[in-house]
């Protein structure tokens, strides 16, 4: 890819130091909570946001490209994004469309981001139809991992990063578990699960194949975070959609009963949680007919046929879904 990936502890600082020539002036957007506890000595420009899924909206793009202008950003300048998944993938979109493509960095700040959101280049928002419907591919420059911002992340954080962690041993490293039980926050952890999704991501950038993979669990998350008003976190969501798919994997003759069994047991050893409630079915099946992405009128799953060896990409009729949803889950 045309970007770095670096990761360490304290690394934040260092990787500033270095471009001072490079750009003609940076700007840092981050959200209240993230400044108030790393940023408030750094003396660059800063565009602080609130936190929350709610601010990855057209109202805060908006904003953002208001605020660029004002600051007169060229295309010679830098945007630093420095938060979790929402900033990244607001900021991303921001950077991406404004004077057609300004150079950015990802700095997440959660488990999730560092391994997950801030890998690949997928930028977007939030709309009234559907999570992530208008956005675009387009990577940062660099993305620093510093696991100086690990060190206060509240345990919800962690549980949602340990999510998308466990998605990628299932892809290709099941031996990755016993490391994410002692713990995910580690260099060799975060190290390990971000390269599996780098390896797919050079692979397939555009997610036309293996890329799909990177799918498991996230058909049904984005249902349930919408019934529930984005109630339940990403991570908590993919955790539990990873389950539900399997047991719909199960229940169709798709993926047999031990590798059920040992996906759902990965789950539970990690704590992570394996069933929703569903509150309003119509609601989630106009969820999974809008998702990005499904190629037809059928609802599209990445479902684990063998832990940490084989994940196929399925098309499954909407009323086998909902008839078995209806069944278990409402």
């Amino acid at each position: 890819p045309s970007y770095q990936y670096c990761i360490g502890s304290r690394i934040f600082s260092q990787e500033l130091d270095k471009i001072k020539n490079d750009y003609s002036s940076v700007v840092i957007v981050t959200d209240s909570v993230i400044n108030d506890l790393y940023l408030e000595g750094f003396l660059f420009e800063k565009i602080i946001l609130d936190q929350g899924e709610e601010i990855k909206c057209f109202n805060s793009l908006t904003r953002l490209i208001h605020e660029f202008s004002q600051l007169q950003l060229k295309r010679n300048s830098l945007i630093i994004a420095v938060g979790g998944g929402v900033i990244g993938d607001l900021v991303g979109f921001a950077a991406s469309i404004y004077l057609r493509g300004v150079d950015y960095w990802q700095v997440p700040t959660t488990l999730v981001a560092m391994v997950d959101s801030s890998i690949g280049g997928k930028t977007g928002i939030n709309t009234d139809y559907g999570k992530n419907l208008v956005g675009a591919f387009y990577p940062p420059r660099k993305i620093i991992a510093d696991l100086n911002f690990l060190v206060k992340l509240p345990e919800v954080e962690v549980k949602n990063g340990l999510a998308e962690m466990y998605k990628h041993a299932l892809i290709s490293n099941i031996d990755l578990v016993s490391e994410l039980l002692v713990d995910p926050r580690t260099e060799s952890c975060v190290y390990e699960s971000a390269k599996i999704k780098i390896e797919i991501i050079e692979k397939d950038p555009l997610e036309k194949n293996e890329r799909k993979y990177l799918n498991i669990g996230h058909t049904i998350a984005h249902a349930i975070e919408k019934d529930s008003n984005y109630s339940v976190q990403h991570g908590a969501a993919v955790a539990i959609g990873t389950a539900i798919e399997s047991h719909l994997g199960f229940e169709l003759g798709l993926i047999s009963d031990q590798n059920q069994r040992i996906i759902i047991d990965g789950l539970t050893s990690l704590k992570l949680p394996t069933t929703y409630k569903i509150k309003d079915l119509k609601i989630f099946a106009e969820s999974l007919k809008s998702d990005k992405k499904n190629q037809s009128e059928k609802i599209t799953f990445s479902l684990v046929i063998e832990p940490g060896k084989k994940v196929v990409v399925t098309e499954l009729d909407l009323a086998k879904v909902l008839d078995f949803l209806s069944t278990n889950y409402v």
